[in-house]
């Protein structure tokens, strides 16, 4: 430390800025608590829950079948106006 007062001492760099990390952690934790929030106001149906797990378990073909012979049996939702579904 210099005794005059007018010189203007330079501040040692730690190393890198790092203040970023702390608005990362804030979102991050803002994003945990949203997602908290939004399940623990979300409504389970045991039954459509497996009924989507079903789905699932089923392969993409199988769906693609279950909508096509859907889209045959319901020609007048629109989904059939090409006449490909048949």
């Amino acid at each position: 430390m210099s005794q005059d007062p007018n010189i203007i001492e330079d501040e040692e760099d730690d190393g890198p800025n790092q203040g970023w990390l702390v608005t990362f952690s804030d979102l991050l934790s803002l994003l945990l608590c949203f997602f908290v929030v939004l399940l623990s106001v979300a409504d389970f149906d045991p039954i459509k829950y497996k009924q989507i797990q079903s789905n699932m378990d089923r392969g993409p073909i199988d769906q693609l079948r279950g909508i096509l012979s859907w889209c045959a049996y319901h020609p007048s939702s629109g989904g059939c106006t090409t006449g490909s579904c048949h």
